[in-house]
């Protein structure tokens, strides 16, 4: 039987982050090295501590062939950059849209300048955001969700094709109004993402009702609904509960 990661004895921000990235067991950790744990984890936690602890014991390990950071000479102003913003090794930059770069606390106009240079020395491409909002600009995407497109390399609309609807919330960043706003352009446009093994209430009923039952119900999923208790239930506004209930009748 597979652990599970609650059940390791690792530190509550490393339990958190990992919770956060939807891994759930050993197994699945033991699919990712550094750079692809970095990409899925909160770019608000601090990476190091985390992947050190996951090292010690032996759950992941570094990347083969990478160049890591603090073996390239540079500045101390701009590995400290670097360093804060989770960046491990040069190739990461890669996963980073130049607007969001620009963006880096103390990042000036010089260091910039030795940054460009390095990724140049190393053979490393930063993108612009820009790519992704051409590409797709005819769908009207909200102009939150790019940057999130971009970390996930969806450029062009068919690199939805295989995507279910639990990994457009993943890649909306576990943001529950922006997936139904994306899910819905989505589906307008004949691109509805897969079933996954739950429903969101979003795909069940309507928009404004899926609004209500997350602001003032905090609910968003059909298992969420159905291990509610009954008198949890009829506090709800019926008119909110008849498309699920429908829905649960007919499967």
């Amino acid at each position: 039987m597979d652990t599970q990661i609650e059940q390791l004895n690792l530190s509550s921000i490393t339990k958190f982050a990992l919770a956060y990235a939807g891994i759930t067991t050993v197994s699945e950790l033991k699919e990712y090295n550094y750079i692809s744990l970095a990409n899925v984890l909160p770019r608000n936690c601090s990476l190091n501590p985390i992947m050190k602890e996951l090292n010690t014991y032996g759950y992941i390990f570094p990347p083969e062939n990478e160049i890591p950071i603090s073996s390239i000479p540079m500045s101390k102003r701009l590995y400290n950059i670097l360093d804060r913003n989770n960046i491990l090794y040069i190739s990461q930059l890669t996963h980073y849209a130049r607007e969001e770069i620009m963006q880096f606390r103390n990042l000036g106009s010089t260091t910039l300048i030795e940054l460009d240079a390095l990724c140049q020395k190393y053979h490393v491409k930063i993108n612009s955001l820009s790519i992704v909002k051409e590409s797709l600009q005819q769908f009207n995407f909200p102009s939150k969700l790019y940057i999130y497109l971009f970390r996930n390399n969806i450029h062009h609309i068919n690199d939805f094709n295989d995507k279910t609807v639990y990994d457009l919330y993943c890649i909306c960043n576990k943001d529950y109004l922006l997936t139904m706003k994306t899910y819905r352009i989505l589906r307008k446009h004949g691109n509805t993402p897969k079933s996954w093994h739950d429903k969101f209430l979003f795909e069940i009923t309507s928009e404004p009702k899926s609004i209500t039952l997350f602001k003032k119900n905090k609910l968003t999923t059909l298992s969420q609904f159905s291990n509610l208790t009954e008198a949890d239930k009829k506090r709800i506004t019926p008119a909110l509960l008849k498309d699920i209930l429908n829905y649960q009748h007919k499967s």
